[in-house]
């Protein structure tokens, strides 16, 4: 008996077959889970199978013209995930740490704790696509009582005073270091009015709503993730997580005073309204610093492999200003 293939008939079952035996490609995921150490959960990627109804018909062809039953081996080609494990790990690997504490007074004052906690919780979870600008300003928006912001002290006019939002300049100068640490483009950075107590001379940041921000770019490969969390020992942790810009480099930050300026004095004004005998200090007299700040690369082996100068930054003498009563002020 001769035997023929029905090619149409027979194409479509093998478009069928070959439907059912073919997948695609699963590219692995990085989720975010808090519950984990490291903060993200990986599900592993999976090869894809494509097998091509062609290929099929031509081995039944080859059967059917043989004239006898066939055990075919069907071949399929391998279809390689676009993502693979090994890549979500390096892309969501913590790449920067640093903290600060909030611990010792003034820095506990209540109403400070309550913005750094605020403020961090909105900073906590954002991300950053490659190419992407961030402003600490604009994530956090207006520090005033209508957006839930406590008073606390802040320096206004080379003193301190009690203003909403007072303390989030620890959090975007904790976030500095960190952003510093990960090697990442600081777009805008301004001092404060002198030396803060919770990061060395010239790791400061300093922010007001309306006046000066922290802003960087995300110029890694990578979209970048901030994590910003305080915890039991009143310390501010904020972590970066993403792909490094330097595989096998670990950057260190430190900064020196190289000088101290000339003290700007004092300026007595009178008060009449004080009692006798009374001296009220407004605003008090600094001595002005100068500092450097470098970036240290170090490799696997804890060598040090360049020193780089990242900034350098001018704390001017503050005038310190004093009220005193009349029978103070006519004495001078």
């Amino acid at each position: 008996m001769n035997l023929y293939l029905d090619l149409e008939a027979a194409r479509e079952k093998a478009e069928a077959v070959c439907a059912a035996l073919s997948f695609d490609a699963q590219d692995a995921k990085a989720v975010l889970d808090y519950s984990k150490e490291g903060m993200f959960a990986f599900i592993k990627d999976e090869k894809g199978r494509r097998v091509e109804p062609d290929t099929l018909l031509s081995l039944l062809s080859d059967a059917v013209a043989q004239g006898k039953s066939a055990h075919l081996t069907l071949p399929f080609e391998v279809i390689e995930a676009g993502y693979t494990l090994e890549q979500a790990e390096k892309e969501h690997r913590l790449i920067a740490q640093f903290s600060t504490s909030f611990k010792k007074p003034p820095l506990n004052a209540p109403g400070r704790v309550y913005n750094i906690k605020k403020a961090a919780k909105l900073l906590n979870g954002t991300m950053l696509n490659p190419g992407e600008h961030f402003s600490i300003n604009s994530l956090l928006g207006a520090r005033n009582e209508r957006n839930g912001w406590q008073r606390a002290p802040g320096i206004r006019e080379g003193r301190y005073e009690q203003e909403y939002g007072g303390g989030v300049c620890q959090v975007s100068s904790t976030l500095f270091n960190a952003v510093m640490m990960a090697d990442l483009e600081v777009l805008e950075r301004h001092p404060h009015s002198w030396p803060s107590s919770y990061v060395g001379i010239g790791r400061d940041a300093t922010v007001s709503t309306g006046g000066p921000d922290f802003k960087f770019a995300n110029n890694s490969s990578a979209p970048l993730y901030i994590f910003a969390k305080t915890n039991e020992k009143n310390e501010l942790v904020i972590s970066l997580y993403g792909r490094t810009k330097n595989d096998g480099v670990r950057i260190q930050i430190s900064s020196v005073r190289t000088a101290t300026l000339s003290a700007a004095g004092e300026e007595v004004l009178l008060d009449a309204s004080l009692p006798p005998n009374t001296r009220f200090v407004y605003r008090e007299a600094r001595k002005g610093k100068k500092s450097e700040t470098y970036k240290e690369y170090y490799d696997l082996d804890n060598k040090l492999i360049k020193k780089v100068l990242a900034h350098k930054d001018l704390y001017r003498s503050v005038k310190g200003t004093v009220y005193v009563s009349a029978d103070l002020y006519y004495k001078q």
